[in-house]
């Protein structure tokens, strides 16, 4: 940052895009759900007890070229 580049400015940066968005969740097949329901998302993979994982549930939800 410049010295003559007011604070504003450099709070807000620049974006130049993203890969994904991990959200850590109490129940991860209601935030899904949520997001499908309401920001027009669509399910496309999923790991948990069905797919062998004990641990965690996972949830993977795609808009477009959003995953």
């Amino acid at each position: 940052v410049s010295a003559n580049e007011s604070e504003a400015e450099h709070s807000t940066g620049k974006f130049l895009g993203f890969d994904h968005i991990r959200f850590w969740v109490g129940n991860a097949k209601q935030a899904a759900f949520w997001y499908c329901t309401n920001f027009g998302f669509e399910p496309f993979a999923y790991k948990g007890l069905e797919t062998g994982s004990r641990l965690i549930a996972s949830h993977a939800i795609r808009q477009d070229k959003v995953q």
